[in-house]
């Protein structure tokens, strides 16, 4: 059964996800056919303009060359939206959104697809809307001559008392990024008290979407989502951090994308987290995620760049960004 959707929901990012509009001119010999085409296609995904944050021709350097953004936009992104609509033509699916498709197809075997290119549609966005070019201080000509731009007072304070410091935070963050053996993504999260730690999801997954439940503000184009899951882990630390294990995922065995697919497998927390963790993380609020892919770093930094390409993330994080959705979530938490 399809999930139920609040009416004051919001596609993520709902500026980059845009209806497919036929504008096509027909005969009067073929108005009706012309008319079925342009009602079934009404509502299929098209691949909107690129990210305002990353400039048409510039990339987003020092991170990524112009090619790889194409190639991570007009190639990736396009392709995970023509497969969507692919999928989801001719069924309940067809004029929903990427967030109602991810939700509505999370617990469905038969629409395993549809759910896998529509949440990796969402993360993709989530994580190149996140970044922007580094701004260099003017007499500046190489990025490596100025250090990493400085998050705003807020959100380095947040992160501060969560992790001690934002040396420790970008530590234990790239750590758990390099660590991973599959592909997938790291997020800095929040929960309702503001407490921050560090989830990678796999494959698929997601916590933009989490437990068939979003929530998001419409004035703020991230949505966050509610969760009582964060899948156990068999690990007692990583990198100093502890892991948090909370109740299993209570889906059936045949569920999509395995035991849980749109929650978190982890989540890492600064060894100096209060002991006293009882509802900590019931509510994720992504803020921050890193693409732990092979197409992210191959074109630029070969197949051994996975570290270096992990160290110019840092250059390029869109930190006002972050804090934006940081104070926007506090203020409805």
């Amino acid at each position: 059964m399809a999930a139920s959707i609040p009416s004051s929901s919001r596609s993520l990012l709902a500026q980059c996800i845009h209806p497919l509009r036929s504008s096509s001119s027909s005969s009067l010999r073929r108005v009706s056919a012309t008319r079925f085409v342009q009602q079934s296609r009404r509502q299929l995904h098209s691949l909107p303009s690129l990210p305002a944050n990353l400039k048409e021709g510039d990339g987003c350097e020092p991170l990524f060359s112009s090619q790889t953004v194409r190639l991570l936009w007009d190639d990736w992104h396009a392709g995970l939206l023509n497969k969507l609509n692919d999928e989801v033509r001719g069924t309940p699916w067809e004029n929903s959104s990427i967030v109602e498709t991810v939700i509505g197809t999370a617990q469905d075997p038969s629409q395993i697809q549809a759910f896998n290119y529509a949440s990796m549609a969402l993360n993709n966005s989530f994580f190149l809307n996140g970044l922007r070019s580094k701004q260099l201080p003017q007499g500046t000509r190489h990025w490596a001559d100025s250090p990493p731009g400085s998050p705003p007072r807020a959100i380095s304070s947040a992160i501060e008392r969560s992790f001690d410091s934002l040396p420790a935070f970008k530590l234990a963050f790239s750590s758990a990024a390099y660590g991973m053996s599959g592909s997938g993504y790291v997020w800095l999260v929040q929960d309702r008290h503001q407490n921050m730690g560090i989830v990678p999801t796999f494959g698929a997954g997601t916590v933009l979407v989490q437990n068939r439940v979003q929530r998001f503000e419409e004035s703020n184009p991230a949505l966050f989502a509610t969760s009582n899951t964060v899948a156990s882990s068999t690990n007692n630390s990583t990198n100093g951090a502890q892991v948090v294990k909370d109740s299993e995922f209570n889906g059936d065995s045949g569920s999509t994308a395995g035991s849980s697919p749109t929650s978190p497998r982890r989540l890492f927390l600064p060894s100096s987290a209060p002991s006293d963790i009882e509802g900590l993380g019931e509510e994720l609020f992504p803020l921050l995620c890193v693409s732990v892919h092979e197409r992210d770093w191959l074109p630029d930094y070969g197949m051994w760049g996975k570290e270096e390409y992990l160290m110019r993330f840092w250059e390029c994080v869109n930190w006002n960004r972050v804090n934006e959705l940081h104070n926007s979530y506090n203020s409805v938490a």
